[in-house]
C-alpha cells in the first residue's frame, strides 16, 4: 500500500449538467426536473415511503396521483419546473413556507435535502466494525470542525451544521460527550427507514481557483457534506448494508475506520493494564467488512477517494513502546500541517505493513487504493466506566482535510 494522489476534490467538481444529480440515499442518478414536489408540513405528513402505506393510502395513491406522491406525501407538483435560463426553479416559487416544500427522489422516493438544489453535495461514507469508534470520531471531529480556523486555512470556509443537524448534534453528541464527559453509548438502531435517512449535513464554502483570461480568480463555491452515523451491526453483512446503508454506493469519499483492538499488541496492552475494559477480539471481522464494501462498490472503487483512519491512536504508543508523530497536536500553520499529514500517512502505513501487520486486513485495504492514512484519538484517554475524566482529542480534523485533497 502506497498512497496515491486524489483524482480531484469532489467538493470542487461541478455538475456536468446543471440539473443532473445523484441521490445521496440510494445513489440513483436523476434530473431535478423529474422530481415530484411534496409537502412535508407535519400536519399533512402521510408516510415516509411506499413501504409504509396502509391499504387505504395505497388505494389513494393509485386513484389520485395528483394528491399523493409516490412516497406517500401530499403532492404539490408532479415535476420540478425550470426557469427560462434552464436552472431549476427554487422551491419557494412552487409553494409557501407553511407547506415546507421538498423534492422526492424519483428512484427511492426519499425527501431530498434542500441543499441538493444549489450546493455541491458530497456524501461521505464512514465504515467501521462494531465499536470501532465511529460515533466518538464524529462527535470529536465535527465539534472541532465547526468554525475551525485550520479548515479555513485549507480552503473550507465557514464550516457549520444546518439547523436540524445543529439540534441533533447538540443533543446526541455535544451534550453527553463534551459537556457531561460521558463515553457515548453504541449507536442505537434506527426505528424506521425515515430515521435512518436523516443524515448529518454540514455547509461550507470551498475556495476554487478559476482562470479568467490571463487572470486567476478565487471564488467561493457553496458546498455541503452529508454523512450518516449507523451502528456497526447494520454494516456487518451485505443484506443489511443494501437495506440500511445504500448511501455507501453514492459516497464520493469513504473513511475506513480501523480499530486497533484488532491487533494483538494493542489487545494485550489493554488486557494487562485495563482488565475492566472490554478488549473485543476483532480478528477477521474488519477485513471481511472492508472486502464486502469493496465488492459492492465494484467499478466505482476507481472513482472514490478513500482514507484509512486508525482510531483510538492514543493506545498505540504505550502498546508498542514508542512515540509517534500522530501523538502530537496538529500544527495551526498550513504548511506545517500539510507536512505533518504526509509524515503521519507514511508512519501509519509503515505500522500496518510492519508491527501491526495483518495480511487479511492489508489485502482488503489495498483494494481501495487509499489516498491517505491517518491515526486519530477521539477521546485521548481511557474512560473509567462511562466517565471520560480527560478529553484530549488528537488529529481528528486530518481525515476531513484529506477528503478534499487539500494537503
Amino acid at each position: 500500500m502506497r498512497q496515491r494522489m486524489p483524482k480531484s476534490s469532489s467538493a470542487a467538481a461541478p455538475h456536468p449538467n446543471p440539473n443532473e444529480r445523484r441521490c445521496p440515499y440510494c445513489s440513483g442518478a436523476f434530473n431535478l426536473e423529474l422530481c415530484e414536489v411534496v409537502s412535508t408540513a407535519p400536519s399533512k405528513h402521510v408516510a415516509t415511503g411506499p413501504q409504509d402505506l396502509d391499504a387505504a393510502q395505497s388505494a389513494a395513491v393509485e386513484e389520485d396521483t395528483d394528491l399523493i406522491s409516490r412516497g406517500g406525501r401530499p403532492l404539490l407538483r408532479p415535476d420540478s419546473p425550470v426557469t427560462q435560463s434552464g436552472v431549476i426553479a427554487p422551491l419557494a416559487s412552487i409553494a409557501g413556507p407553511r407547506e415546507n416544500p421538498r423534492r422526492e427522489c424519483p428512484s427511492c422516493n426519499y425527501v431530498l435535502p434542500t441543499d441538493i438544489d444549489d450546493r455541491r453535495l458530497q456524501t461521505v461514507g464512514i465504515v467501521g466494525a462494531v465499536a470501532a469508534g465511529k460515533t466518538h470520531f464524529i462527535a470529536a471531529a465535527f465539534h472541532e470542525a465547526t468554525g475551525s480556523p485550520l479548515l479555513s486555512a485549507h480552503g473550507l470556509q465557514s464550516f457549520r451544521p444546518d439547523e436540524e443537524t445543529a439540534k441533533l448534534f447538540r443533543e446526541d453528541y455535544w451534550k453527553p460527550f463534551h459537556h457531561d464527559r460521558m463515553a457515548l453509548d453504541a449507536t442505537p438502531q434506527p426505528q424506521s427507514l425515515e430515521m435512518m435517512a436523516k443524515p448529518l449535513l454540514y455547509r461550507f464554502e470551498f475556495e476554487e481557483n478559476r482562470r479568467r483570461g490571463f487572470r486567476t480568480d478565487v471564488v467561493q463555491v457553496p458546498c455541503s457534506l452529508m454523512l450518516h452515523d449507523l451502528p456497526g451491526e447494520m454494516l456487518q453483512n451485505s443484506e443489511s448494508r443494501r437495506y440500511y446503508a445504500p448511501f455507501l454506493s453514492a459516497s464520493e469519499t469513504l473513511i475506513l475506520l480501523v480499530d486497533p483492538l484488532g491487533f494483538a499488541p494493542v489487545r494485550d496492552y489493554i488486557t494487562m493494564n485495563f482488565p475492566e475494559a472490554a478488549a473485543i477480539d476483532k480478528y477477521n471481522t474488519q477485513a471481511a467488512l472492508f472486502n464486502g464494501v469493496a465488492d459492492e462498490l465494484g467499478g466505482r472503487l476507481s472513482e472514490t477517494n478513500v482514507v484509512v483512519v486508525i482510531t483510538k491512536a492514543d493506545l498505540l504508543g504505550p502498546a508498542l513502546g514508542k512515540s509517534f508523530s500522530f501523538d502530537k497536536p496538529a500544527s495551526v500553520s498550513l504548511l506545517e500541517h500539510k507536512a505533518e499529514m504526509a509524515a503521519i500517512s507514511s508512519e501509519v502505513e509503515d505500522l500496518l505493513l510492519g508491527r501491526l501487520c495483518d495480511n487479511q486486513l492489508n489485502d482488503a485495504l489495498e483494494r481501495f487504493d487509499p489516498t491517505m492514512f491517518h491515526a486519530v484519538a477521539a477521546i485521548g484517554s481511557q474512560p473509567i466506566g462511562t466517565m471520560v475524566t480527560e478529553l484530549r482529542p488528537k488529529r481528528v480534523l486530518d481525515p476531513l482535510v484529506s477528503l478534499f485533497g487539500l494537503y
